[in-house]
């Protein structure tokens, strides 16, 4: 067999069995990694494992990859890498993923930007009402970036 062939063939099983099963289980076990080198605080090894979940459509790792890019843990501060995973994992379902963007907004435009509101609002109302709360922080997220929204009479 050649190798376009095989390519093909990897990406058919990838596209049939997306982030199930086999997929899924390495998923999981990154996020594992990710949480225990975090709490270690190995940083670096931490990231790794939550890009290498993150790759394989791990909302959780999506979520605090996220989160480190943002926060600037191991890494320094990027909007756009935290806006990037923060989406991933928001499309997924992830309610600490969508509270990562709300905060993504306000911490670039400032608590007074109607810019910072208008992009973050969606993401802080979608955290508040998860029927499934990811994270702590989650619900925080949501009940702080609905105050702020009700405070300028948006929400």
């Amino acid at each position: 067999m050649n190798n376009n062939v095989i390519k093909k063939i990897i990406l058919i099983i990838i596209f049939t069995f997306g982030n199930t099963s086999i997929f899924g289980q390495y998923a999981d076990r990154y996020f594992e990694e990710g949480e225990r080198a975090y709490e270690e605080e190995r940083y670096s090894d931490a990231l790794k494992a939550f890009k290498m979940g993150a790759d394989l459509g791990d909302k959780y790792c999506c979520g605090k990859l996220a989160g480190m890019y943002l926060f600037g843990i191991g890494v320094p501060v990027d909007y756009v890498a935290a806006r990037k995973w923060g989406q991933k994992g928001y499309e997924l379902g992830n309610s600490f993923s969508a509270g990562i963007m709300g905060y993504s907004y306000l911490m670039e435009f400032g608590i007074e930007s109607e810019e910072m509101l208008e992009k973050a609002l969606p993401y802080f109302v979608f955290s508040y009402n998860a029927v499934e709360v990811d994270e702590e922080n989650a619900g925080i997220y949501g009940n702080i970036g609905i105050l702020i929204a009700s405070t300028y009479e948006l929400y």
